[in-house]
């Protein structure tokens, strides 16, 4: 039996509405995620002793650059060192030689006996920038409630230049870890950084930003970040320290 001409236009009338509230919807459309100009980091409470933030200032056959080898990692009067709780976590560096000047960096990781966890040479990348080591899923898991002593080398002067420092690994809080699915990127990231995880921190904000290199707003949480920290204390090197959170993440 045909249906009536009226209710075949009704029809059609209402899922072309159906389809337009479906496409306007902002409840049910995906929504930008909002970072906040400003990611308030709570410092830890040093455990260890020692680091450095800069590599070759000194004498070195390294080539000339404008900015040093710079570890991303929190410097306070007593140490270099952040937390995480990540099992295997990501180490970001600013590197100012390229893939042309025929040297890898070499990052390693130990335990405070000098047992090695993990080692690995990386080719340099194609530009200078910020460039990321991420421990492989095959890589031993750092154990909770230790520290270990992380180092980057470039093989470019004798000794070689380098950075290194600590991370400690720590037991996720209950309250945390309950609700770490149901948050967006910008969330996760303020909640670590308030938490004192800074290398989970660090690398929510990372990833956002190398995903989304013109994003202004991932960009300003970047550097509020790495200023926060104060990778050098000295007032004067304030102003290198800007320079350097917003070079590109080249890798």
């Amino acid at each position: 039996m045909k249906r009536p001409l009226s209710f075949s236009l009704l029809a059609i009338a209402t899922s072309v509405n159906l389809v337009s509230f479906l496409s306007l919807s902002p409840s049910l459309t995906a929504q930008p995620e909002n970072w906040a100009p400003e990611l308030r980091y709570s410092f830890s409470k040093a455990r260890e002793q020692g680091g450095t933030v800069w590599g070759g200032g000194g004498k070195s056959d390294c080539p000339v650059a404008e900015l040093p080898l710079t570890a991303l990692v929190p410097k306070t009067d007593q140490s270099v060192e952040g937390q995480t709780i990540a099992a295997r976590p990501t180490f970001w560096f600013y590197v100012p030689y390229t893939s042309a000047d025929k040297f890898s960096a070499q990052f390693s990781l130990q335990d405070k006996q000098g047992r090695e966890i993990y080692t690995i040479t990386r080719t340099l990348p194609q530009s200078s920038g910020i460039m990321s080591i991420r421990m492989p899923p095959t890589a031993p898991p750092l154990q909770v409630n230790q520290s270990y002593r992380w180092t980057l080398q470039l093989p470019c002067s004798t000794p070689a230049v380098s950075v290194w420092g600590w991370v400690q690994r720590v037991e996720t809080p209950a309250a945390i870890r309950s609700k770490l699915s149901t948050l967006s990127s910008p969330q996760k990231a303020a909640l670590f950084a308030e938490n004192g995880f800074w290398f989970d921190a660090l690398t929510e904000v990372g990833l956002a930003r190398r995903a989304n290199p013109q994003d202004a707003a991932i960009a300003n949480a970047w550097v509020s970040l790495l200023t926060q920290a104060k990778l050098d204390l000295a007032p004067q090197n304030q102003a290198k320290l800007e320079e350097i959170a917003r070079q590109p993440i080249v890798r």
